[in-house]
């Protein structure tokens, strides 16, 4: 596998010892430095290179479980891929660690990663994480409801990804073959994560936001991020109910029932019976 073969080379040894130096980078060799694994599982075959995909949860001496599923050469620091999430975090965003050659970026700098299988196509916003001065990887996160997930659970010949807009630099694959139990077990997993903190952490509301909206009436709203699941208490002609974020394209959307709140900066859209209002924060 020519591909790889080239990715060990580009990195020498330091790199490699950087990425075990960091429990945030999920690499199967951090979490043996913790204790021995309460799990470990492997799903479809063991390519020429020694990579494999592997599920693998491990505790910490604070009791904290990580759970990662990884396209990787076992018990080393080489991997293609890894997406895991630990016990008393908040969802549901899943974090996906891709070993991409990210050019002269700094540690933090935004980069658009984009991913391809099949007839699907997407682009993720990520960030760069290193280690000191030596490369860690491109980290994106990926919400358990996203199509990403049922993606590779179809099982297509490979998932591609690459810097957006510079795959004839460094274009990466993972084969699928196999790994469709694997990404189930992880996700179940994660959702046990992430509803044990959600029960365990309390509301915490913002205080109330005004919109005044074209056509007279007005509405206040409060929002609460502390849990996996974003939620607003809006409040519109005295009744008050809950709604629940769900995915947007752009700004934040809210649903409940036949109402929908799409917010975006100070501009909000409200829906319900049938009608739409466009209305504007009148809080300073």
């Amino acid at each position: 596998m020519t591909l790889w073969a080239h990715s060990l080379e580009s990195r020498s040894a330091s790199h490699a010892r950087g990425l075990a130096a960091s429990a945030a980078v999920c690499c199967l060799a951090v979490f043996a430095s913790l204790t021995s694994p309460v799990q470990a599982e492997t799903f479809g075959p063991e390519n020429p290179d020694g990579l494999v995909w592997s599920l693998n949860t491990f505790t910490d001496d604070r009791g904290r479980s990580t759970t990662a599923l990884s396209y990787a050469i076992p018990e080393t620091d080489a991997y293609l891929f890894t997406a895991s999430c630990m016990s008393g975090r908040r969802g549901p965003g899943v974090e996906v660690v891709l070993s991409l050659d990210f050019g002269e970026r700094e540690n933090g700098d935004p980069v658009d990663v984009a991913f391809g299988s099949g007839d699907y196509e997407a682009t993720y916003s990520g960030n760069v994480r290193m280690i000191g001065s030596e490369v860690a990887g491109i980290v994106v996160r990926v919400a358990l409801n996203d199509d990403f997930w049922t993606v590779m659970k179809r099982e297509t010949p490979s998932l591609t990804f690459h810097v957006a807009d510079e795959a004839d630099r460094d274009f990466r694959y993972t084969p699928l073959r196999g790994v469709s139990a694997g990404v189930q077990k992880l996700r179940e997993q994660c959702i046990d994560y992430f509803d044990a903190f959600d029960a365990s952490t309390p509301s915490e509301l913002s205080e109330p936001i005004l919109y005044e909206c074209e056509d007279g009436s007005t509405f206040s709203a409060r929002f609460d991020n502390s849990r996996s699941y974003s939620t607003a208490e809006l409040t519109v002609a005295g009744t008050t109910v809950q709604l629940i974020q769900e995915i947007s394209a752009s700004g934040a959307l809210y649903v409940g029932g036949p109402i929908r709140l799409h917010t975006k900066g100070d501009d909000a859209f409200l829906e319900m019976a049938g009608e739409g209002r466009t209305c504007s924060s009148a809080t300073e």
